[in-house]
């Protein structure tokens, strides 16, 4: 039996070959495309979280003690649950236009009442102090709490970041 130069790979020509690499590349192409779109959809439906909105009666009982108590007579115009991921957050706005973030426990992350102060019942002692010795005329109309510290606006724009024991971080104006 004499092969021919051209026959190769089981019998197969090279013109043969050729289309099959090319029919095999784009069907991989095509797989490679439809995963990619479905990992692509998978993660931004995952990356959406769900975000409802609830009752006020529906939030951690801590949550519900603190409106009562420090904001007592304001109205909450919405309440939301934000769930993303591992991590639950309740959005809750006031009419007066304050907004309140806390986490799944109840205790506050941030409180934003601009033009508003910030009621001084929420707010440490030390940085009270800090903002009465050097900024005299401004009020806290927002502040932040994580684990890393606190972070305050006054109402004249200036930004004061604070670690964990009260010490100045961070000052922008």
């Amino acid at each position: 039996m004499c092969l021919d130069k051209r026959t190769t790979y089981q019998g197969r020509n090279e013109r043969e070959i050729k289309l099959l690499s090319n029919k095999t590349f784009k069907i991989m192409k095509y797989i490679k495309l439809f995963l990619t779109s479905i990992l692509i959809l998978a993660l931004s439906s995952a990356c959406t979280g769900q975000d409802r909105i609830i009752k006020a009666s529906d939030l951690p009982t801590k949550a519900q003690t603190m409106l009562n108590d420090i904001f007592k007579g304001r109205q909450t115009t919405l309440v939301q649950r934000d769930k993303d991921g591992l991590k639950t957050f309740y959005d809750v706005v006031l009419d007066d236009g304050t907004k309140i973030e806390y986490d799944d426990k109840g205790e506050w992350c941030e409180i934003n009442s601009k033009p508003n102060s910030v009621p001084t019942s929420l707010i440490p002692s030390q940085i009270i102090e800090y903002v009465k010795q050097n900024f005299a005329n401004a009020n806290i109309v927002q502040i932040e709490r994580d684990r890393r510290g606190y972070e305050i606006d006054l109402s004249t724009g200036i930004d004061i970041s604070f670690d964990k024991d009260m010490k100045v971080r961070k000052l922008d104006d």
